[in-house]
């Protein structure tokens, strides 16, 4: 799974393995610092879990992990994951330490009502069901998401950086837009329906996410990180300003909290809707969450030329190339409604990114880590010299290897025909 996978893409993972894997779990053994994986059914001793699970959860764990900003932490991913269920105690049940063989005896064949409160829990244990217990974390880290208490001027995530004249900024460019916003809002809510009123939302949604995602252009230290922010803490920040307003109606709020929701999950706001009914049928947080899939697209755009123009430090600037083709400023956003483009929206076709010229020792070092076995990702991560490439960069890792070999075979060739050439005789 991609590193750039959404909560959605996660759980679901996960949920798969809760299917095909239901009895898994991860067994933790505190003295030799070490995870492993084991399965027992009713009746049944533990033995050692099928590679598939292991391979399915790790997966999924990376994934999980990239999600949380933590890929960087040391250890294995799904070992930073599963150190993280077991320190907020997710699933995870630590092991009865018995002093004496007599009273480990006495435990297990005591009748279950016999209190046995004081034998001492040691640092081991396991997560019994691991699959299912990762599946439902995930949808409380995305839940804790939208916590009141993490946003906000004194929060320690993006907005925190802001400076105080940002946030005088964005304080008038608000008031400013609510002034011409509200007067509108009170002719037109309630007259037309609530797909009409989820539209009048979309306004000072789309408005918002812009002005705030814009002043943390300013402060990110790179284009990655911006991108992360867009679905994290700016989206947080926006939510939570929004549901401030008491002008907001009840059902309005539930656009605002379910579109922010899909859009943060990356889901598609328009599965499983017939085509015919997207106009006409409100379907909560669809409008919302397309608005603001659009919206971050633009924004990437804006954040990879605010790179190209060295807007970023020096520092941060290695592999700050923009993304080659179409597909991937569309990545983050699912079918338009009424067959709308993302990427033609107020009629304007978006512009292909500039060719770029790849150093021949960075396509070496792909080429050498393809031969070896690494995953496209992987060459990815050499070619574009990024930690975090893009969807479709990792899509172009075929053919840059392609022509990459291909001139290494017409620099060959020459060399090969002159050196068989027949010397003329002379005299």
């Amino acid at each position: 799974m991609s590193s750039l996978a959404t909560w959605e893409d996660v759980r679901a993972r996960f949920q798969q393995g809760a299917v095909e894997h239901p009895d898994v779990s991860a067994d933790w053994d505190a003295r030799q610092d070490r995870w492993t994986f084991s399965r027992s059914e009713t009746g049944h001793s533990p033995e050692e879990a099928s590679a598939e699970a292991g391979k399915l959860f790790k997966e999924a764990a990376r994934s999980a992990v990239g999600l949380l900003g933590k890929l960087n932490e040391p250890g294995t991913p799904y070992r930073v994951w599963l150190d993280l269920m077991r320190k907020e105690k997710r699933g995870f049940q630590q092991i009865l330490v018995f002093e004496t063989a007599t009273r480990f005896r006495q435990f297990m064949e005591a009748d279950r009502q016999v209190d046995f409160s004081d034998i001492p829990l040691g640092e081991s244990g396991s997560i019994p069901h691991v699959f299912q217990e990762s599946a439902e974390f995930c949808e409380d880290l995305l839940a804790r998401a939208f916590e009141p208490e993490k946003v906000g001027k004194d929060a320690a995530g993006i907005i925190g950086k802001l400076p105080k004249d940002a946030l005088v900024r964005m304080e008038a460019e608000t008031a400013a837009f609510l002034a011409e916003y509200l007067p509108k809002l009170e002719r037109e809510a309630s007259r037309s329906g609530p797909v009409h009123d989820a539209e009048l939302l979309r306004e000072v949604v789309v408005h918002q996410f812009n002005l705030v995602a814009r002043e943390c252009l300013a402060v990110c230290a790179s284009v990655e990180e911006f991108e992360s922010e867009l679905r994290s803490d700016i989206a947080r920040f926006v939510r939570y300003g929004l549901t401030q307003y008491p002008w907001l109606a009840e059902p309005m709020r539930q656009e605002l909290d379910r579109g922010f929701a899909l859009f943060v999950m990356g889901a598609n706001p328009w599965t499983k809707i017939p085509e015919k009914d997207r106009a006409s049928v409100w379907h909560v947080g669809a409008i919302t969450g397309e608005a603001l899939s659009h919206a971050a697209l633009r924004l990437r755009a804006e954040g990879w030329k605010h790179a190209a123009e060295g807007g970023f430090s020096k520092a941060n600037q290695t592999g700050a190339e923009e993304p080659s083709g179409e597909k991937s400023t569309r990545d983050d956003a699912g079918p338009a409604a009424n067959g709308t483009n993302p990427a033609t929206l107020h009629g304007k076709g978006r512009k292909r990114g500039r060719p770029q010229t790849i150093p021949d020792d960075r396509m070496a070092a792909a080429a050498k880590k393809k031969e070896s076995g690494g995953s496209n990702r992987d060459a990815a991560v050499l070619i574009y010299n990024t930690k975090f490439p893009l969807p479709q960069q990792v899509k172009n890792v075929p053919a840059h290897l392609k022509a990459y070999r291909k001139k290494l075979s017409k620099q060959v060739a020459p060399a090969s025909r002159s050196a068989q050439k027949p010397r003329k005789s002379r005299g």
